[in-house]
């Protein structure tokens, strides 16, 4: 929330209810705190002045669900933004986006919860959205093989050695582990009897594709991630 050229473009997802209207206030402030004019409504590269009013607003502008947070009516939705934005101290103004939960998330812990349950729990690592690793749960590869291992009634090694055809338990704590511990499968391979980070993605796939048709392994697979995430 810097200037045009101030580092990468970076994007939050913002829970709207508690935190769209605090945030829109400190960004309207930016230009006011940081001394290029006395007022929010004087700054000509800010959308501010089409949210109160004082110019048309563009079609383009998004502006309809946040201006009705401050009242039904337009007319008067506007002059309550005006009175919200411009009744704030900008230099005491907090940052509501200071500490984002995974570097993208803004919002209260139930928000936070509801990304996590939608977005991660079918997610493997991605290296295409490097943010979802700082969500996910600081669990152990150890933790999972324990957990799996006592649901299966077999000894760990039995799931970390590598040779044994059909070894559903193995599979599932190869797919537990590329979903939880934020390791990627070149490095889970070290774990499973050093086989190649391709091994691993073709037996994480092959259990993501059984789910789908299995409700019971489905079922299992849920149970023990709840349990390894309470360790």
């Amino acid at each position: 929330m810097g200037h045009l050229f101030q580092g990468r473009f970076k994007a939050l997802l913002v829970d709207a209810d508690e935190y769209l209207k605090h945030l829109s206030r400190y960004i309207h402030l930016n230009p006011v705190r940081a001394k290029m004019v006395e007022s929010a409504s004087d700054y000509p590269w800010s959308s501010y002045p089409f949210f109160i009013g004082k110019e048309k607003m563009p079609k383009w502008l998004a502006a309809d669900w946040l201006l009705s947070q401050f009242g039904k009516n337009l007319r008067t939705a506007k002059k309550n933004d005006k009175a919200f934005v411009e009744g704030a101290d900008p230099g005491s103004a907090e940052n509501p986006g200071k500490s984002p939960a995974g570097g993208f998330i803004l919002g209260g812990e139930n928000f936070v919860a509801r990304v996590k349950e939608q977005f991660l729990s079918p997610e493997p690592n991605d290296k295409e959205k490097p943010q979802l690793k700082a969500l996910k749960p600081g669990v152990e590869v150890i933790d999972i093989v324990s957990a799996v291992g006592e649901s299966f009634g077999i000894e760990s090694d039995q799931i970390l050695t590598k040779g044994k055809k059909k070894n559903v338990a193995r599979d599932v704590a190869i797919y537990l582990s590329r979903n939880l511990t934020g390791i990627s499968g070149k490095d889970l391979g070290e774990h499973f009897g050093n086989v190649s980070g391709a091994a691993i993605a073709m037996r994480h796939k092959a259990v993501a594709d059984q789910i789908k048709k299995d409700k019971k392994l489905n079922r299992l697979l849920n149970r023990l991630e709840k349990k390894i995430i309470n360790i």
